[in-house]
């Protein structure tokens, strides 16, 4: 699958795009908050609303056992995100 590097903010730092070119959100928090995918995704659900707007974000679901609904982000939207993430990297 491909991804999105962000090597020069995050040493081996990634994210994973899907064919369409959106970018898994929760793997975005991940890396620039260093918090694992539970606290991630909770960064993710607590932003409010006047930091972050949640309609950026889109939840889909992809076919297939054991997948559930993910959330995804354009990248134009990702950047906005980072700048309101908590922590020292974002």
């Amino acid at each position: 699958m491909p991804y999105l590097s962000f090597n020069e903010l995050v040493p081996n730092g990634h994210v994973t795009v899907t064919e369409d070119g959106w970018l898994y959100a929760v793997e975005l928090v991940m890396l620039f908050t260093k918090k694992n995918r539970g606290d991630s995704a909770k960064v993710l659900r607590d932003l409010p609303e006047d930091k972050f707007n949640g309609e950026k974000i889109l939840i889909k679901s992809f076919s297939g056992k054991g997948n559930g609904r993910t959330k995804l982000i354009s990248f134009k939207a990702a950047i906005e995100l980072i700048m309101v993430l908590p922590g020292a990297v974002a």
